[in-house]
């Protein structure tokens, strides 16, 4: 945030890196696809090894050091929030095979209660918190965050589940499967490189609405798939949805996010937009699997196909209601119906008065 000045230089930044994002997706799920194809799913998570040490030599020449400050690091609130997500998303992991009323289930959710007001209760406290309390003091700033966990939710359920009908009831290999979603990809990838041009002509909200809407849209279609349905019928449709409503959102609301933020609290802004996204690809991801799995024992068929038809259809719905509870966020948080409004011009020979006089 502080190498790059606020405005066009900074939504210059953020394409490359959404280009980059984009790009390491898109090769990503063919990558992990052809590892899985021939060889096994584990170098799938291996390959990320020398990836981050090559990543964490590379940044050490080429990162700027910023300056280092004094004070005591937040041990207290790095704890309580890690646990109490963990205890959060392990909770909605087990419900899928242990219930709502198992024990072990309600004591995480207790935990994790328990846990998030304390980090709470940390954050006032001390000096120098990870996470200062002051950012969410900016209405649109936590709209962002919010709509940013429930897009990255919606886009992690849409990924899983989605991966799992093309290879369970379309029979796709894993590569091939990776490879299906390059529609989705090759457009996300266009969008960083057009989205911060037309940021410097389109009101930004503007996009970030039109853009959920589509994933709102692309999701919806998703619902309709079940077992006779056929990848360029029913999924290249969708897909395209999703990758161009995507690509107008990330951008836009990335820039929301950090606009306007001190620079003693840019780390703590931008980091804590990663913890958002990090954190609404796992519970989202936790959510859609309990919905998957309730559904799949609930099914009426005894056909497996037909049962894990059943289930993905539940977990599409499931991610089909984040993506409204996203766009009814962006829709609170940037007002459309202002867009229309226009002032009133003063009457030819009227005075207006300053009411602060």
């Amino acid at each position: 945030m502080l190498t790059y000045r606020e405005g066009p230089e900074r939504m210059k930044a953020l394409g490359y890196y959404s280009l980059v994002s984009s790009g390491g997706g898109s090769v990503g799920l063919v990558l992990g696809g052809m590892l899985t194809d021939w060889a096994s799913w584990r170098w799938g998570l291996f390959i990320n090894v020398p990836i981050g040490i090559a990543l964490v030599i590379a940044a050490r020449r080429v990162l700027t050091e910023t300056e280092p400050e004094t004070g005591r690091f937040d041990i207290a609130g790095a704890l309580t929030s890690t646990l109490g997500i963990t205890s959060l998303v392990y909770g909605f992991i087990r419900v899928a095979d242990a219930g709502w009323t198992s024990a072990e289930v309600l004591v995480a959710f207790a935990a994790d209660v328990v846990l998030l007001v304390s980090f709470v209760l940390v954050e006032r406290r001390v000096s120098h918190p990870i996470v200062p309390l002051r950012l969410f003091r900016s209405a649109n700033r936590s709209a962002s965050y919010v709509t940013m966990l429930l897009v990255v939710g919606t886009m992690f359920g849409m990924f899983f589940f989605l991966t799992q009908y093309l290879q369970s009831l379309l029979e796709l290999s894993p590569l091939a499967a990776g490879l299906a979603f390059l529609p989705l990809t090759g457009l996300l990838f266009t969008a960083s490189r057009v989205v911060p041009k037309l940021v410097a002509r389109i009101d930004g909200a503007k996009l970030i609405l039109t853009g959920s809407t589509l994933v709102a849209l692309g999701m919806l279609w998703l619902t309709r798939l079940d077992a006779q349905s056929t990848y360029l019928a029913d999924v290249v449709g969708p897909l395209l949805l999703f990758g161009a409503g995507a690509g107008m959102i990330f951008i836009p609301l990335v820039g929301r996010a950090i606009s306007g933020v001190a620079p003693e609290d840019a780390g703590a802004a931008s980091g804590m937009l990663n913890v958002v996204q990090q954190v609404g690809g796992a519970l989202g991801l936790g959510i859609l699997v309990t919905i998957f799995g309730t559904a799949s024992r609930n099914s009426t068929s005894t056909v497996p196909r037909e049962v894990l038809v059943d289930g993905v259809h539940a977990a599409f719905i499931g991610s089909l209601a984040y993506a409204v509870l996203s766009l009814t966020m962006i829709v609170i948080s940037v007002r459309p119906w202002t867009w229309f409004r226009t002032s009133p011009e003063p009457v030819e020979g009227t005075v207006v008065l300053d009411s602060h006089v």
